[in-house]
C-alpha cells in the first residue's frame, strides 16, 4: 500500500471550526508523509472558521484563502512535473 503513495507530491489542508486552520495536526502529519516518502510542498493552506470561510456559490469568502490555495495547487504541480523527470 504504501508504495503507491512514495514519490509523490502532496499539499496539506488543514480546516477547523477555531481560529488555528487545524495548524497542529498539520504539523503532527508532515512528518508521517516524510516517512512514507511523499514530498509535502512548503505551503498548506489553513481554513478557520470554516463556517465562514465560504461563500454561497461554493467558492472561499476571502480571496486571500483563495489565492493561498492556488499558489499551493501551482507549487504541487510543479513538483510534480520535477518529481516525473527524476523517476525517468
Amino acid at each position: 500500500l504504501t508504495s503507491s503513495y512514495q514519490g509523490k507530491a502532496v499539499g496539506l489542508v488543514g480546516v477547523s471550526a477555531g481560529t488555528l486552520g487545524a495548524a497542529r495536526v498539520m504539523d503532527h502529519v508532515r512528518p508521517i508523509l516524510n516517512t512514507l516518502n511523499m514530498h509535502v510542498v512548503k505551503n498548506g493552506v489553513h481554513i478557520s472558521r470554516v463556517g465562514e470561510a465560504l461563500a454561497a456559490d461554493g467558492g472561499f469568502a476571502d480571496p486571500k484563502t483563495a489565492e493561498f490555495t492556488r499558489l499551493m495547487v501551482e507549487e504541487i504541480s510543479k513538483l510534480s512535473t520535477a518529481l516525473l523527470t527524476i523517476k525517468k
